[in-house]
């Protein structure tokens, strides 16, 4: 062997210890070995540790749609990923804690690596796994542990929904602001191979599981009514009228969960939504991006112009859900829903995490096929074409309305998955594409 190839070796037996060690850190706990799946599926449950894949799939008739089980490992990774975070521990849950009991906690999700601090716009390493902070537009100078910056690496990043497609102001005039973030398996990682450099992503190696990665939904709560029933922190809010940031408090609004198990390569996908985005049948009034007054949807977004120093202030619109969530018998999305957010309100009555929901679980159909890629084809909830029994393609959304909010209707070009089918060779991560060193022109 070459010393080029020994070192290249060892590097990469080290960097895969290191994941070992990262994978080990988290809170996780494995499916029942030999238990048998309760009647009528898995039973809702509050726990800081998530599952490490989709349990029971094996038992599940193969005649029906496993529905009812991917829900379920989407519900657990929320509640878990939603649990007070250990203090100072970056990404690790307090299990001595309640979920929703620590006021000013961060949650662990809100302490994972954010993209700003991982894909800096010098080029330079990030910092290591528990420190914070980062090249960003505004100067927020003493970071602490749990800090929240929403504010991107350009002026605009953090206002601008996927596809780019523009932003989408609340119904109280303010946008929506958007942050992701990344698990200490993922962040060492990329880390480890310095693959926050273009140079280097020739070399990308897949993400190994247990990688988790974030993307979440905040709207400014100014004169939001009802500020109880969102999960609100107080966060550095950047300013684009002024370039500088401004500690506001926010509240959660959405959120994507994009999970990688031993048996789905190309992750499972969950998004979340607070019930009161848009109208639906669990919501409360008023609603946060619709006014009520029963003026449809736009088509397009009619915000094209959005910088405050050359465009005039832009007027809210009203947003529905196109596509209801999956509702179709016992084994449904909804009625999942209805099970999780019933327990949490008996458990945790004053808890606002009661008030968000499920919109949908996205998977590969076939498990261990890392060779497929993320077309409708291959994943639920795929298309009218598609070999799944008794679904039709517009049975279930696949769109989070504060994320992909123009986006919601023809699931082939527009699902999670088939969205990020142009980042299939990077683990669908389009970041390692968009913000590497040197960033791509224009993004």
């Amino acid at each position: 062997m070459r010393r080029s190839q020994m070192t290249c070796a060892l590097v990469t037996a080290l960097i895969g210890f290191l994941y070992a060690s990262a994978a080990n850190a988290q809170e996780w706990i494995d499916c029942p070995a030999s238990a048998t799946m309760p009647p009528g599926g898995p039973q809702p449950t509050v726990s800081y540790r998530m599952l490490s894949d989709v349990c029971f799939i094996e038992q599940f008739p193969a005649s029906s749609l496993p529905i009812l089980l991917y829900d379920d490992f989407s519900w657990r990774s929320f509640i878990a990923l939603a649990w007070p975070a250990k203090d100072g521990q970056r990404g690790v849950p307090d299990g001595g804690l309640a979920l929703g009991s620590a006021a000013g906690r961060p949650t662990v999700f809100e302490t994972f690596k954010s993209e700003w601090e991982l894909f800096q716009t010098d080029g330079q390493d990030p910092k290591d796994w528990n420190e914070y902070g980062g090249l960003i537009p505004c100067d927020v100078s003493g970071l602490a542990f749990g800090d929240i910056v929403l504010a991107g690496s350009m002026k605009l990043d953090n206002i601008i929904q996927s596809g780019g497609s523009g932003p989408l102001l609340a119904q109280n005039r303010t946008f929506v602001r958007y942050t992701s973030g990344f698990n200490e398996t993922f962040f060492r990682h990329i880390a480890g191979g310095r693959l926050f450099l273009r140079a280097n992503l020739v070399n990308f190696t897949p993400l190994p599981a247990a990688t988790i990665r974030v993307k979440a939904a905040w709207i400014d709560m100014q004169d939001i009514e009802r500020q109880e029933r969102f999960h609100t922190r107080d966060a550095w809010l950047f300013n684009i009228a002024t370039g500088q940031c401004e500690k506001r408090t926010v509240g959660l609004a959405g959120l994507h969960i994009v999970t990688k198990t031993p048996t789905h390569p190309q992750g499972i996908w969950s998004t979340f939504e607070h019930i009161d985005n848009v109208p639906g049948p669990q919501a409360g009034q008023p609603l946060t991006f619709n006014n009520g007054d029963g003026t449809p949807m736009p088509k397009s977004n009619p915000i094209t112009c959005f910088d405050p120093a050359t465009c005039p202030a832009p007027q809210p619109f009203n947003v529905e859900r196109i596509t209801k969530i999956h509702d179709i018998g016992n084994f449904s999305t909804a009625r999942t829903n209805v099970r999780y957010r019933a327990m949490l309100a008996q458990q945790y009555p004053d808890s606002p995490w009661q008030n968000y929901q499920l919109v949908m679980t996205q998977w590969p159909l076939k498990r261990n096929r890392g060779d497929l890629d993320g077309s409708p084809a291959n994943t639920f909830p795929g298309t009218s074409s598609s070999a799944i029994p008794g679904i039709p393609n517009d049975a279930t959304a696949f769109a989070n309305t504060t994320m992909e909010t123009f986006r919601q209707e023809h699931v082939d070009g527009n699902g999670c998955m088939g969205c990020h089918n142009a980042a299939k060779s990077r683990d669908f991560v389009f970041s390692l594409s968009v913000r590497a060193f040197p960033r791509r022109e224009g993004r």
